[in-house]
């Protein structure tokens, strides 16, 4: 899959956390090399737009963009985090990601996965 679908994705996660107010919504990661799948939050907006685009903002420090395997949101974490809200949020998510694009834009997870 693309990286430019990932930073398309992050990028468009960002924008949802403020427009929809889910501050903290839970993202699954998944490091390369590593089976456990992690939840982080949403990584702030300049640090995706940063020179470069090489810090997604997941974990404690910079993490390179080669080191993703998987990031996706679940319809369920949000919703079950946010009620209505979280589910408006992944709705919001949806339609602001391009349909023509590699990302699995399922009804109950949106994600990126290293093809």
């Amino acid at each position: 899959m693309s990286m430019e679908d990932l930073k398309s994705l992050l990028y468009s996660l960002s924008i949802v956390e403020t427009e929809f107010d889910v501050r903290g919504a839970g993202v699954r990661v998944q490091y390369d090399g590593d089976d456990t799948i992690y939840n982080e939050w949403i990584p702030a907006r300049a640090r995706i737009l940063g020179e470069g685009l090489l810090d997604p903002g997941f974990g404690s420090g910079p993490v390179l963009y080669t080191r993703l395997d998987r990031v996706e949101v679940c319809l369920d974490d949000w919703s079950a985090e946010y009620g209505d809200k979280g589910c408006q949020a992944f709705s919001g998510l949806k339609a602001m990601l391009p349909s023509d694009s590699s990302l699995n834009l399922g009804d109950g997870a949106i994600g990126w996965i290293r093809g």
